[in-house]
């Protein structure tokens, strides 16, 4: 089910959602497409997918209207420029839980390893000059 603002208009569509009932959405997926935006190379929803667990199909570079400044397809477990290797890879996701399960422990770990506190508090702190409170 797509979510987000304005995805009510689409069949299925949740609409926006808050910060506590986009978590409980993100526990209850099973797979994220990724479609990207422009012109940030990837948003904060890629990166609460990976974080929590749900493997990620982005689509490819090439139909990105700026493709040098796009990283979501580096970032997601699979991506794919065809729509239809899109849609055999989430419909792999759906029906195959043991490749989905498999999937959901390595992007988890990817994203821990990407924005984890661990990786990202010393950054914050090089940029910021001041420790960050955990």
């Amino acid at each position: 089910k797509p979510a987000g603002p304005f995805s009510e208009l689409l069949p299925g569509g949740v609409s926006g959602l808050t910060y506590p009932d986009m978590l409980d959405y993100l526990r209850h997926v099973r797979a994220y497409a990724y479609t990207g935006t422009q012109p940030a190379s990837y948003t904060l929803g890629l990166m609460e997918a990976m974080l929590s667990g749900v493997p990620v199909v982005s689509i490819g570079p090439a139909n990105m209207w700026l493709p040098d400044l796009f990283e979501g397809h580096e970032l997601a477990e699979f991506s794919a420029d065809d729509p239809r290797e899109a849609n055999l890879m989430l419909r792999l996701l759906l029906n195959d839980h043991a490749f989905a399960a498999s999937a959901s422990r390595a992007i988890r770990a990817k994203g821990i390893e990407l924005f984890g506190m661990d990786t990202v508090a010393p950054q914050w702190t090089a940029l910021l000059g001041a420790p960050v409170l955990a």
